[in-house]
């Protein structure tokens, strides 16, 4: 079994890693998506051209700003990452592996509810917040580090 932990821990937080590439999250009005972003547009920001939804929207940003707190989330992950890989080297390995997935997972879920109670307080129900399937896979694949890093890192054991 602790083969296996140390390969699945390898892998999970490499998908986690990857997956910030791909959309996470959009957010739409009338069922119409506006804005797609993925977790590096979240962390860096986005340039945004507003669609004409026929409806009086206000002053819209040209630029989304970036989050400081989404590049946390990302460096965590591969912080996750690179210490999955050097797991057997040293236990302190597999204790930052599972303490940045722990901080990365944290990180996301927070930021999604941030974004949604941010979208609501600002618009209204004009606007919402739909999560992708890459975001979910995020969570599963930073959970699973957290588990697999746990039984790798010999804790299970003792």
């Amino acid at each position: 079994m602790n083969y296996f932990s140390k390969i699945a821990v390898k892998i999970t937080a490499l998908v986690a890693v990857i997956m910030f590439f791909f959309p996470l999250c959009s957010v739409s009005c009338s069922n119409t998506d506006i804005i797609e972003f993925t977790g590096i547009e979240l962390a860096m920001g986005k340039t945004i051209d507003m669609p004409d939804l026929g409806i009086e929207v206000g002053e819209a940003p040209e630029k989304l700003e970036g989050s400081p707190i989404v590049i946390a989330a990302i460096v965590l992950a591969a912080i996750a990452l690179i210490c999955a890989l050097l797991l057997g080297v040293s236990r302190i390995f597999g204790v930052v592996t599972v303490a940045s997935s722990i901080l990365s997972l944290a990180i996301m879920i927070l930021v999604m509810v941030g974004m949604r109670k941010k979208v609501t307080e600002e618009v209204g129900e004009f606007a919402t917040i739909k999560l992708h399937i890459p975001y979910y896979i995020l969570l599963i694949s930073l959970g699973a580090s957290v588990i697999m890093g746990f039984i790798s890192a010999g804790w299970r054991d003792r």
